[in-house]
């Protein structure tokens, strides 16, 4: 739990939840702030700034770093309104001070990070019908607001961080298994879903009808086509232009059929033109895009059959593939990747787009399979760990993300959940 600290104990004072570790720079405001009245001040943007400037640099130096940006302009704006120009000179004085005398504690910043959050742990917060789930997306400006698209129930939207879920597709949807969920990064209203789980498990609830578009947050639904694709892996959505997406199409996982590849809509959905085609037993299981550069994509191909009796993962048609323009055009990437190639799973940080992460199933008795990198953009690739804890069961649970912001944290989604 936080503690909680007030500014001050004059008329009108307010109180906000913090962390212990503040309880320093609480102790330098109690000192040299004036009573609320000088909160009436003009306040210049400029000195705002260069408050949070100088206070983000000093947390760095404390087990605080700058985890929460929040918290650091809700300072800011108090040291602003409690001290008056005259004395804030004397204000960055004694704080240079402290951080002369604070020693460096990188190590032991990490460590008061992960002390300070191991009290939190993974629980399920719904939606409690509708089954497992394959797809879902929050939105990075509102964490209250997240969608979920259920194997057997359609999509659900929570609006209140997951205390309360709405099934929004009841009436609209002709099918119940969701295999992928986007929404439009320049717009939170348009979302694209599309329909049929891409785990081929013997149990899958339903095959998929298509994709579905909701212009207005979920409120209502449109079908756009691509009915016969049966199971849809992945949809990628242009980050400027919400009527430019991809459909990664994994297609029927019980027969040969031409309906499967990457599809690609310049038009928000009206019309589809198929893209990147390998042969009639090859769908594409995963595909990503560039997040520094829109006309740069990856996908995942994969070859593979769900029969009565076994699940036959691989083939001659599976493979990764790149494309520099947009998705008219693509390359087979070969160099490193091991012969045999099962189900994958990309992945690549906007902190460095020429690493990129392939999560691959490929030969267990010799241990082919694993995560492989690529340092300059799928040119090469690297067999970085062989740990088959990260492939097994690859058919049903492979998944690889990479940290948004640092390159070299990556995450890996099998029976369990592993960091590196």
């Amino acid at each position: 739990m936080r503690n909680t600290h007030c500014l001050t104990q004059s008329p009108g004072y307010f109180c906000v939840p913090i962390s212990p570790s503040y309880s320093i720079f609480y102790f330098l405001l109690l000192l040299i702030s004036l009573p609320p009245e000088v909160a009436a001040q003009h306040m210049v943007l400029s000195d705002l700034r260069l408050i949070e400037s100088i206070l983000s640099r000093a947390l760095k130096l404390t087990t605080l770093t700058a985890r929460h940006p929040q918290e650091i302009q809700l300072l800011t704006l108090c040291i602003y309104i409690h001290i008056p120009h005259t004395m804030m000179k004397h204000f960055f004085s004694l704080l240079s001070l402290l951080i002369f005398f604070l020693p460096n504690q990188e190590t032991q910043a990490q460590d008061a990070v992960e002390d300070y959050f191991s009290p939190v742990k993974y629980r399920s917060i719904g939606p409690f019908r509708g089954g497992r789930s394959v797809a879902a997306q929050g939105l990075p400006h509102d964490p209250l607001t997240a969608y979920m698209g259920i194997t057997g129930g359609g999509v659900w939207k929570t609006s209140d961080a997951g205390q309360h879920w709405d099934n929004i597709s009841d009436g609209y949807f002709k099918t119940g298994s969701v295999g992928a969920l986007s929404v439009a990064p320049n717009d939170d209203n348009v979302i694209y879903v599309g329909m049929g789980e891409h785990a081929p498990r013997g149990v899958m609830s339903s095959h998929g009808d298509g994709v579905y578009k909701s212009t207005d947050a979920g409120k209502s639904w449109q079908h756009l086509g691509l009915t016969k694709t049966r199971q849809i892996a992945g949809i990628v959505v242009h980050p400027d232009n919400s009527d430019h997406l991809y459909v990664a199409a994994q297609g029927a996982y019980t027969g040969a059929s031409q309906q499967r590849g990457v599809y690609r809509s310049k038009d928000g959905g009206n019309s589809w033109k198929k893209v990147l085609y390998v042969d009639e037993n090859t769908g594409c299981s995963h595909l990503i895009m560039d997040p520094n550069n829109p006309r740069i994509l990856y996908a995942a191909m994969w070859d593979h059959r769900r029969y009565p009796w076994q699940v036959r993962s691989g083939g001659p048609g599976s493979g990764i593939y790149k494309s520099t323009d947009g998705g008219s055009t693509w390359e087979q990437l070969e160099n490193g990747l091991p012969e045999g190639l099962g189900k994958m799973s990309l992945a690549f940080s906007a902190d460095n787009s020429e690493k990129i992460y392939a999560l691959i199933e490929s030969d267990s008795d010799e241990e082919k399979g694993g995560l492989f990198v690529s340092n300059n953009a799928g040119e090469s690739w690297s067999h970085v760990s062989k740990d088959h804890r990260l492939v097994q069961r690859a058919w049903y649970y492979i998944e690889v993300f990479a940290d948004p912001q640092d390159e070299i944290t990556v995450y890996v989604l099998n029976s369990s959940v592993y960091k590196s």
